[in-house]
């Protein structure tokens, strides 16, 4: 019981603590008001009135001195941009490589250990859309040096082209 009363006096002060403090916030912000901001407004449009060509031509001049920090940003957001994106990419074709090398060496595996040529059970590559991807056997005897079927070096081209590119 005394540690909800705890609480709730513990509650009640820090509300208190922070009303306090968003009163003096707000009249910290309206002494710097009455100091600061609205003698310079004063002292802007009285320029504007007695000077107003000039006036004009510094408001744009402020505004055209902006630009080219603008486009700068602007240029390093981009190549920042463009830098991640080739970054990306280069990530996704890795991946890819590393995929087509490990299904070229599933598919060898698979060769090897299942005469029968059914999947091995660590065999991710055998369902990606739902019929089975064949890496090698798929692809046209001559693109390889190798001819699995007849197990016989093919010397038409040169010995394995590389598979990781060939996908």
């Amino acid at each position: 019981m005394s540690e909800k009363e705890l609480d709730n006096s513990q509650q009640d002060e820090l509300s208190s603590q922070f009303y306090r403090s968003r009163a003096d916030v707000t009249q910290f912000m309206e002494w710097i008001d009455q100091q600061y901001t609205r003698p310079a407004l004063k002292k802007t449009q009285l320029s504007f009135q007695k000077h107003p060509v000039p006036s004009v031509f510094a408001a744009v001049f402020t505004i055209l001195s902006i630009a080219p920090v603008s486009i700068y940003i602007g240029l390093c957001v981009f190549s920042l941009a463009l830098l991640l994106l080739s970054a990306l990419s280069v990530v996704i074709l890795v991946f890819f490589a590393v995929a087509s090398l490990l299904g070229t060496s599933m598919s060898r595996l698979r060769s090897i250990a299942h005469p029968s040529n059914q999947p091995l059970p660590f065999d991710f590559f055998h369902t990606l859309s739902g019929k089975r991807l064949h890496f090698i056997q798929d692809r046209p005897r001559w693109l390889y040096g190798w001819d699995q079927r007849r197990s016989s070096p093919n010397h038409r081209i040169l010995p394995y082209l590389p598979i990781g590119l060939s996908c």
